[in-house]
């Protein structure tokens, strides 16, 4: 219910733009329909997620269309609230654009000192993806925070539409990132590769069968690939470890779900899959349950020692918190008292 306050909260803010009440109140319905809809089937999605009768689709249409929702002072409005609502990049006093004209960006990082980002050029003929020079292309810029420079890390080959990877960090003068080829092949590869921040040719530090996760630990990488143990490999996980510094992989652990992502909570790594939260542990090993948690793994994430993700019941799409650390845990009780 806190969430849905602050929601509401936020939405109230565009009241001004409706003439009347019930143009507001049917907004309210399209908003809500397309902040927790579960499916992209249109105004249908809205009826569904809602539990509406289905005469509603006619006026959740129609308020779409209506005269009555003036689009020039919402936009207004929700600009406003925005740059009200959320911490803007300031520079002497004035809000900065850090990026402007992106090409489908993922994969944002920001730094003590930089701010990088991931974006895709489109392939040069389309629906070809597997010759070179056709391909689309994914290139992992960076950006100073006093945005005094914008400048091209590294252009890497990519045969999706789309950043399919994450930007895992970075150490020691070294960005860190994974990336996944080839799932719409059925032959999907993972890698992770570093490359010098200022500037330098890329390393190939992993490359794994699959589509796989990777995680970075303070000077530790770990990452998942196929498991050594189970038959067929590629229906369950095992978890690696190497120094950044060099080295050789150290295994970790087998067995694990093959729906599932890595974390790092400082030093000791994690593996979420959709039902509980393991610790991996630092040697050759089974991992130990930390907590139930049932959870769609691409959702998870780490915030001050405690995970958060979504889970779906039936229609209904919740937000899960578990705290990890004694300190969230002390932080959880405090909200209760």
């Amino acid at each position: 219910m806190r969430l849905w306050r602050e929601w509401f909260g936020a939405v109230a803010h565009l009241r001004p733009a409706c003439i009347r009440w019930r143009t507001y109140a049917w907004m309210v319905l399209v908003l809500a329909g397309l902040s927790i809809r579960s499916d992209l089937a249109g105004v249908t999605s809205f009826v569904r997620v809602l539990g509406l009768a289905p005469a509603a689709y006619r006026r959740l249409l129609h308020v779409l269309h209506s005269p009555a929702l003036r689009l020039d002072q919402l936009t207004v409005l929700w600009t406003r609230w925005c740059r009200d609502a959320f911490p803007a990049c300031t520079v002497g006093g004035a809000r900065v654009c850090l990026a402007d004209g992106l090409k489908a960006p993922q994969g944002l990082l920001v730094t003590t000192d930089s701010v990088y980002w991931a974006e895709t050029r489109p392939a040069a003929v389309p629906g070809i993806a597997c010759v070179p020079v056709l391909q689309p292309l994914s290139l992992i810029y960076a950006a100073d925070r006093a945005l005094q420079s914008r400048r091209l890390l590294v252009v890497a080959e990519n045969a999706e539409t789309h950043f399919g990877g994450k930007l895992l960090g970075e150490r020691d003068g070294q960005l860190y990132w994974v990336q996944q080829f080839g799932q719409q092949y059925n032959r999907a590869v993972t890698t992770v590769s570093r490359l010098p921040v200022q500037g330098g040719d890329p390393e190939e530090l992993v490359r794994v069968l699959g589509s796989q996760d990777a995680a970075l630990g303070r000077s530790v990488l770990y990452w998942t690939a196929p498991s050594e143990e189970r038959m067929p490999p590629e229906s369950a996980r095992t978890v690696y470890r190497r120094a950044l510094a060099g080295g050789e992989p150290e295994k970790l652990t087998d067995w694990m779900a093959l729906r599932g992502v890595l974390l790092v909570l400082g030093d000791r790594p994690l593996y979420c899959d959709d039902r509980v939260v393991w610790r991996v542990p630092d040697h050759l090993a089974e991992p130990v349950p930390l907590a139930s948690l049932r959870v769609e793994p691409a959702t998870v994430s780490m915030a001050h020692g405690t995970l958060y993700g979504y889970r779906m019941d039936e229609k209904l799409r919740h937000v899960v918190r578990c705290p990890l650390t004694l300190a969230a845990r002390l932080r959880g009780l405090l909200r209760l008292i």
